[in-house]
C-alpha cells in the first residue's frame, strides 16, 4: 500500500520490488512440503493442482476484487483500498500455513511415537 501512495516514482518501484520478493518467498518451502507430503507418485499432480488453483484464485478473483473495491471507493485512494483489502488474503494464507505446519508437526511426532513402540 505504501507504493501506491508514494509520489516518488523510484521509491514506489523499490517498494513494489520488495513486496514482490517477499510475497513469493513462500513458494520454495510450501512446494517442498507439498512434494514431501504427496509422495513420489503424486508429486507432479499435487504441485500442478496447487499452482493452478493459486493462479485461478489470485489472478482471476484477485484482480476482480481489487477493481471492484477500487470502483466502489472511487477517487484517488480507491486503488489503495482495493490492494489493502486483497492483502487480507495474504494474512489468511499465512495463518493457514501456520496451522498446516502445526498439523504436520503433530502428525510427525505421532508417527515417531508409534514407530518407537
Amino acid at each position: 500500500m505504501a507504493a501506491v501512495s508514494l509520489s516518488n516514482g523510484l521509491l514506489a518501484t523499490a517498494c513494489i520490488m520488495a513486496a514482490g520478493l517477499f510475497s513469493s518467498s513462500y513458494n520454495g518451502p510450501v512446494n517442498a512440503m507439498i512434494v514431501t507430503q504427496a509422495g513420489p507418485n503424486l508429486r507432479g499432480l499435487a504441485i500442478s493442482t496447487v499452482q493452478t488453483s493459486a493462479n485461478l484464485i489470485g489472478v482471476g478473483f484477485g484482480t476482480w476484487l481489487i477493481g471492484r473495491i477500487s470502483d466502489e471507493v472511487g477517487g484517488s485512494g480507491g486503488l489503495a483500498w482495493g490492494i489493502g483489502a486483497a492483502m487480507i488474503f495474504c494474512v489468511l494464507g499465512g495463518l493457514f500455513l501456520l496451522l498446516a505446519s502445526l498439523q504436520i508437526k503433530a502428525s510427525n511426532s505421532h508417527e515417531l511415537t508409534i514407530s518407537r513402540s
